[in-house]
């Protein structure tokens, strides 16, 4: 017996979710991951008879954690199964470089087994699991789809191998895509052109047939694409008919378009008005299907009253339930609001616990917040080196960039006396003085600047004059490093190496 046998002896259901990730691990493991949480919420039915009156997995998953006899090796797999399917299904909320969907799904298909051998032991009440073997996934399936997507026309195999391309694409995608302007994914030619092109012919194909999921990508690709900077090519009507497809899938129930939706009533398009109320009731919508951005966007409108009442207790409740299935943003948020006095009594603890698993996460708000507590020592067993590391990861993000840089010129001013951080600081506050020239928001920091070069001049001059003794040095304050004054060793000729140590001769180097 292999493991898909063994699977259909203790339920039909679950097998066919389990079967479904199995054959999706190679070709797209995120959308397997998606599968998996599916198993998840068919296995808290089967365990729960009370879980099938519930609509979304994390309530399904409470009943069983109410239940008599659920031990917290279940939930902890019906937990990973959630959260990994969540970050699947949403994977452009996450930091690059954070999710691995191979490994996920791995792990994922070994908690599906272990929850089929807890469940075959309850049916039959033998301690003992019958024997058999997992057999390795195969690609046969890429085969299959391709048949019922050309002869069959069948619309979940269209959307299947959509997705299949639209991974493909993103793996692919590099900075070379700056080249297409509209959407980022390259110019013909490229790896992910191709794969991304093939990705929307079948979306397409597939939402002409009525798939909500069809149309929710379809319609979130074009929604997404961008004018030529020149003016030369406008994407106005694309965008507006992306609008269309994400309305209908909306209206077929798929969370990511009522997500999506929501976000179309908050901030207004091209074509729609604001409307807080009606953004309120999408994500409403999303929200109780357990979609996590959706719960931390309706959190945020419960807080400050947006589309309908101010109610603290209502945010912060949205807000765990996105924290907790792993959602950085939400993390970050509730962190937030551990913070505000006015919320409810604040626990550092917890505030310290949301803050890290956010920042574990890349969220760059929470990695720069993080380390400013590391660094006044708010954080056991965290050094000044972490915050440092914190701060220069925030560095590329656009809204923290001055701020990073900043912090972290001042953070090596204030404990380091390495020379090469030394440098590296300098660096950092000569760039972050000439953006605040560009952002009068910051000018007030321009002091501030001058007193951390000054720190920085200094502690360079001196950590010099330790590394090579018969050298004195002075920096100016725009040049540093610009070489030394006075050699007081051993005399060295002309043509000799420099005693400093750069490979140059003495005559064109130190000599004075």
């Amino acid at each position: 017996m292999n493991d898909i046998d063994f699977a259909q002896s203790v339920s039909p259901d679950l097998a066919g979710h389990y079967e479904q990730a199995k054959d999706l691990a190679f070709i797209t493991p995120a959308y397997a991951l998606t599968h998996l949480r599916s198993f998840a919420a068919v296995f808290c039915d089967e365990i729960t008879p009370s879980a099938r009156f519930e609509f979304n997995i994390a309530s399904k998953i409470q009943k069983v954690h109410n239940a008599e006899g659920s031990s917290r090796k279940i939930l902890s797999a019906l937990d990973t199964l959630r959260d990994s399917g969540n970050k699947a299904a949403h994977p452009e909320e996450y930091a690059p470089g954070t999710l691995d969907f191979p490994s996920m799904v791995a792990k994922g298909l070994q908690l599906a087994r272990e929850l089929l051998e807890h469940l075959n032991w309850l049916k039959t009440g033998r301690s003992t699991t019958p024997k058999y073997e997992v057999i390795e996934p195969t690609l046969h399936i890429q085969r299959d789809l391709s048949y019922k997507a050309i002869f069959e026309e069948d619309a979940q195999s269209r959307y299947t191998l959509g997705v299949y391309f639209k991974e493909k694409a993103d793996r692919e995608k590099s900075d070379y895509g700056l080249h297409r302007f509209d959407d980022g994914y390259g110019a013909a030619g490229m790896l992910s052109r191709e794969a991304i092109d093939q990705a929307m012919h079948w979306f397409k194909c597939a939402a002409d047939s009525d798939h909500p999921g069809a149309r929710y990508e379809y319609g979130a690709y074009l929604f997404r694409l961008k004018d030529n900077p020149d003016g030369t090519v406008s994407r106005r009507d694309d965008r507006w008919r992306g609008e269309r497809y994400i309305w209908w899938a909306c209206q077929a129930g798929h969370a990511d378009a009522q997500a999506m939706m929501g976000d179309f009533f908050l901030n207004g398009t091209e074509h729609l008005d604001s409307d807080y109320e009606r953004a309120r009731e999408h994500y409403q919508e999303a929200a109780e299907q357990s979609h996590p951005r959706a719960l931390a966007q309706l959190g945020r409108m419960h807080e400050h009253g947006l589309g309908g009442p101010k109610d603290l207790k209502k945010a912060i409740e949205c807000s765990l339930r996105a924290a907790e299935s792993g959602f950085p943003q939400a993390q970050y948020h509730l962190y937030a609001l551990h913070r505000q006095g006015d919320a409810f009594v604040g626990e550092h603890t917890t505030a310290l616990h949301w803050l890290t698993a956010a920042a574990d996460q890349r969220h760059p708000d929470a990695m720069m917040a993080l380390a400013g507590l590391i660094e006044v020592k708010k954080v056991a067993n965290r050094s000044v080196a972490d915050a440092q590391h914190l701060y220069e990861q925030c560095i590329n993000t656009p809204h923290l960039r001055i701020r990073a840089l900043y912090a972290y010129a001042n953070l090596v001013a204030t404990h380091s006396d390495d020379l090469q951080e030394l440098e590296s600081a300098r660096h950092c506050i000569s760039q972050c003085a000439e953006e605040i020239q560009a952002n009068p928001q910051y000018h007030c920091s321009l002091s501030g600047c001058n007193r951390i070069n000054s720190v920085l001049l200094n502690k360079q001059a001196a950590a010099m004059s330790r590394e090579f003794p018969h050298f004195r040095f002075q920096f100016g304050a725009a040049e540093p490093a610009q070489g030394a004054l006075d050699y007081t060793g051993p005399k060295v000729g002309r043509n000799d190496p420099c005693p400093c140590g750069k490979g140059s001769k003495y005559k064109h180097c130190c000599m004075r």
